[in-house]
């Protein structure tokens, strides 16, 4: 494909009391879904968007990550960064276990 170059990456933390408990992956985009204590998947898309500022999405805060900034929403913490979106939703999360994950797949 013309994104050969592209690749998912799996974070490399992982909440507390949660396994991964499933994959589901395509040519455009991987979702990984978390269960056990805390319920969270982490989606990643290819995408033409580099930036969360220069997005058409509305956030309620932006938050600084190793990727440059993030956008937050009351479920959802959103970056872009080489060719992909990266998306962290769930309603169970704190704004600290969703920036732990989203540092660890830099």
């Amino acid at each position: 494909t013309a994104n050969a170059s592209l690749e998912y990456r799996e974070p490399l933390y992982v909440v507390e009391g949660c396994t991964l408990s499933k994959t589901e992956e395509s040519d455009e985009k991987c979702i990984y879904y978390y269960s056990g204590e805390k319920d969270y998947m982490i989606v990643q898309s290819i995408t033409k968007e580099s930036s969360v500022v220069s997005s058409n999405r509305i956030y309620n805060e932006l938050i600084e990550i190793n990727q440059g900034f993030a956008g937050k929403t009351d479920l959802s913490l959103n970056w872009y960064d080489l060719g992909m979106e990266y998306s962290i939703i769930s309603s169970d999360l704190t704004n600290e276990e969703m920036i732990s994950i989203a540092n660890s797949l830099s």
